[in-house]
């Protein structure tokens, strides 16, 4: 008994200090392709950077000015946010800032025209009009603008243009495109260095408490956000997916030994082994993540294997409880050994 106290106190200690996260390179062999350019990319191009968007969706009413000054506020309030990048892009801003845009007309009298200039075609890509529209034109990204054109912004003026080849000969913009915007964004980057699982779930909750907090229709989105944002449902879902198996053993063990103590032994024995894998990670580095955890639920059915095959010969072997363990242990025991290498020398040719 004291020894069986030992192991579960060792085990618990490995439960509360394994760490979650995911360390490329412990996947990784010292030959392989991957991992000379995964040391260079990290030691000699530190300024690597995931990009992320804010989506904002058709129901945006950017004539509104309050609309306008509550995406500001979300961009301003991205660009605070600790490893974030403080140039968060923001093309509602530039146009409102720039001499296409004139506050005595609708906003996206001159969207157009400022997204064709040379000032506002960076921000090309980050507008998405309605497919099929006839009322305004749409941004061509091979055109810059006009002698015209440039003259006319560069006095500081309203000027209003055609997205046409000559301001001249085209028609004039109309004087009102709303609702043609199908979708557009704001965009920013988080850096790459961001290695610990603590701090890729503390940023995704942020930024995105951010957004979903504003008044704006949309959304914030990142391709690495799939990852990180496993963190924060990692132990709940760990600890939901371990409690059902233990209560599909106990269930189970109980519909073949038909015995509740030896279910309840079975199961304890289960816990235990499971504490120790995790203590056995700890000590050795190895990381809670997605890989990990589906080798915690799979170690639950091995081991359970292994416990009911011994309680089985215990409960159909006569004698005493002395001698029924020790036929179960010399009889079984050889027969769940073998079964126990022989799993384990095969999984051992995925190392």
């Amino acid at each position: 008994l004291l020894m069986f106290a030992v192991i579960g106190w060792v085990g618990a200690w490995g439960a509360f200090h394994m760490e979650e996260g995911f360390d490329v390179m412990s996947m990784l062999n010292s030959d392989s392709y991957i991992t000379d350019n995964y040391v260079t990319g990290e030691v000699q191009f530190k300024d690597v950077y995931y990009p992320f968007q804010v989506v904002l969706k058709e129901s945006t009413n950017y004539d509104d000015p309050a609309v306008r000054e509550e995406i500001e506020r979300v961009a301003v309030e991205l660009e605070q946010v600790e490893n974030v990048r403080t140039d968060v892009t923001n093309w509602v801003k530039a146009y409102a800032d720039s001499t296409y845009f004139d506050q005595r007309m609708p906003f996206m009298s001159g969207v157009h025209a400022f997204l064709n200039s040379e000032q506002g075609l960076q921000y090309s890509q980050d507008v998405v009009f309605e497919d099929g529209s006839d009322k305004c034109s749409k941004v061509d990204t091979n055109r810059v603008e006009t002698v015209a054109e440039r003259e006319c912004h560069a006095a500081s003026t309203a000027c209003v243009f055609s997205p046409g080849i000559n301001a001249k000969d085209e028609a004039p913009v109309p004087s009102s495109c709303s609702g043609i915007i199908k979708a557009s964004r704001l965009t920013s980057f988080f850096p790459a260095d961001i290695k610990t699982a603590e701090a890729q779930e503390s940023i995704v909750h942020e930024v995105t408490t951010i957004v979903d907090s504003s008044k704006l229709d949309g959304f914030i989105f990142s391709s690495v956000m799939f990852l990180w944002e496993v963190w924060s449902v990692m132990l709940s879902q760990l600890v939901v997916n371990l409690i059902q198996t233990f209560v599909a053993i106990f269930i189970g063990t109980n519909i073949f030994l038909f015995h509740p103590i030896i279910a309840i032994i079975i199961c304890v024995n289960v816990v235990m082994v499971e504490f120790e894998l995790m203590a056995l990670c700890a000590v050795f580095g190895i990381q809670l993540n997605t890989v990990t955890m589906c080798i915690f639920i799979m170690n639950f059915g091995l081991v359970f294997d292994y416990s009911a095959h011994i309680s089985h010969m215990f409960m159909t072997t006569g004698g005493t409880k002395r001698q029924r363990a020790a036929v179960s242990v010399t009889d079984m025991g050889s027969g769940v050994f073998n079964g126990a290498f022989t799993t384990g020398a095969h999984h051992a040719c995925l190392l």
